[in-house]
């Protein structure tokens, strides 16, 4: 039976501590016929270096150098490289379950209408446990990503769609997935965990969590804006969009819990937390309002 070669393409940057595990999960696959692509996007811990010295006897292992261009640059210049029929997306700090090429190519053969193709995720490291993601629809991939990265798709879709874009730093994902949906059909995700999505204990101050929602805020403006006919032909527009991301992404996740409850008195906290059960277009600015309190005392940006 004819098996056909399939590109894992690792974007590195600054990986230096976690590439080898991602690599080696990468050529330790059951299916047979992979090629491994590792670009390094201008890393400054020296991970290009360290692939080439300790992977130096792999012959399906292609490592390239570039100046920084971002997740999505690095990814298609991956692909440029890349001469598989299909493509898994793999993040440098994050491990395949060995059997995952296997599984998601067997989906393919049993189900050749199918066009993109997923697993179940376990988080690993600073937290455990599943990633819960939510389930796909095509009515709901404009809301809010429920496919991840690392799926499985074919070649001669992502060059017909036209790769990531480029001009987003993050969420590309995301745009890819709509770019392609509005196209194409046949998404599978296999109910069975076959990918292991790295939680870093990482510190960041306050103001780099002002400065990552601002960076995400722009994103999702810029993918509105690029798919503004697609939103209104489904009758949605930016208010729902960013009801379901912005708004849950920055006032429902745990570091804004622990903010306000250290800085708000107990009772104030929990009226201010008990809200998200009643939120409506019609209360965001009593919902805005507290928060615009507390990033103004922390000489944070305020949105209206």
């Amino acid at each position: 039976m004819y098996q056909p070669l399939i590109s894992i393409i690792i974007p590195c940057y600054n990986n230096r501590n976690f590439i080898l595990e991602a690599i080696d999960s990468a050529l330790n696959q059951t299916y047979p016929h992979i090629e491994v692509i590792v670009v390094d996007d201008g890393s400054t811990d020296h991970s290009y270096e360290f692939v080439a010295d300790n992977m130096k006897d792999q012959g399906n292992l292609h490592l390239i150098r570039q100046e920084n261009q971002g997740p999505a640059g690095a990814r298609n210049t991956g692909f440029n490289l890349a001469g598989g029929d299909f493509l898994v997306f793999l993040d440098g700090d994050d491990i395949l379950h060995r059997e995952y090429v296997e599984n998601c190519y067997r989906e393919y053969v049993n189900n050749p209408e199918l066009n993109i193709v997923y697993c179940d995720v376990e988080l690993f490291e600073n937290k455990t446990g599943p990633w819960k993601l939510k389930p796909f629809s095509p009515e709901t991939i404009l809301l809010y990503n429920s496919i991840p990265v690392f799926a499985m798709i074919r070649s001669c879709v992502f060059q017909q769609i036209g790769r990531y874009d480029t001009e987003l730093r993050c969420a590309e994902d995301w745009e890819l997935w709509i770019r392609i949906l509005q196209q194409y059909e046949g998404v599978y995700k296999i109910p069975k965990v076959l990918y292991y999505y790295r939680k870093r204990n990482e510190k960041t101050s306050i103001t780099d969590y002002d400065k990552i929602y601002n960076f995400r805020h722009d994103a999702l403006l810029y993918i509105y804006i690029k798919h503004q006919q697609v939103y209104r032909d489904s009758n949605l527009d930016m208010t729902n969009l960013f009801s379901c991301a912005v708004y849950k992404e920055r006032y429902y996740n745990e570091w804004y819990r622990k903010l306000f409850y250290r800085l708000f008195k107990r009772r104030k906290y929990a009226e201010i937390y008990n809200k998200k059960q009643a939120l409506t277009a019609d209360n965001n600015a009593d919902w805005y309002a507290p928060l615009n309190e507390l990033k103004a005392a922390l000489g944070l940006t305020v949105r209206a």
